[in-house]
């Protein structure tokens, strides 16, 4: 996965999804913002995201000036610290390549907020969200085989993943 740090206005980026952070605290202002730059009717999740640790909720923006597919509002939590952020990015990673997520973006304008309520260094806290995500994103498939085209084929699968996040933006 190619990892690359952005400071293009978050409008302009044409990626699959852009990734929020969101703290429980300031839900209700970071919402009305993902609003505002998206065209979505106001209120539309608000009673499906409440942006508990590893919440995730995909919206769809409506203005064409948009250039994203997606945005996904990321939970975490109450008070944010390595251990919330750790928990939202494995839980991010796995519902991305869920998803099948080719070139996804995270929002780290609040990262300074973040790093100052876990008592780190920024880059610090970029690092564990990253690591966090590959995590999350990781399958083992070596051992594994596609037991259905075993049985309907005959033969071994060619051991490839099933999907790969292609690349990761730091925005």
């Amino acid at each position: 996965m190619k990892i690359s740090v952005s400071k293009s206005p978050i409008a302009s980026l044409r990626l699959d999804a852009i990734v929020v952070p969101i703290e429980k605290q300031g839900c209700e202002k970071a919402l009305e913002a993902i609003y505002k730059i998206t065209g979505v009717a106001e209120k539309s999740i608000d009673d499906d995201f409440k942006a508990e640790v590893g919440d995730a909720t995909v919206i769809y923006p409506q203005d064409k000036a948009f250039a994203s597919k997606r945005v996904i509002c990321l939970g975490l939590g109450d008070k944010v610290n390595n251990d919330s952020i750790r928990k939202a990015a494995a839980t991010l990673g796995a519902k991305a390549k869920a998803m099948k997520i080719g070139t996804l973006g995270i929002d780290l304008s609040e990262i300074a907020a973040f790093a100052k309520q876990a008592s780190e260094p920024e880059g610090y806290i970029a690092q564990v969200f990253i690591e966090s995500f590959e995590h999350g994103a990781y399958e083992f498939t070596q051992l594994k085989t596609d037991r259905i085209e075993v049985l309907k084929n005959g033969k071994k699968s060619d051991g490839k993943k099933t999907h790969e996040i292609k690349e990761l933006q730091l925005i």
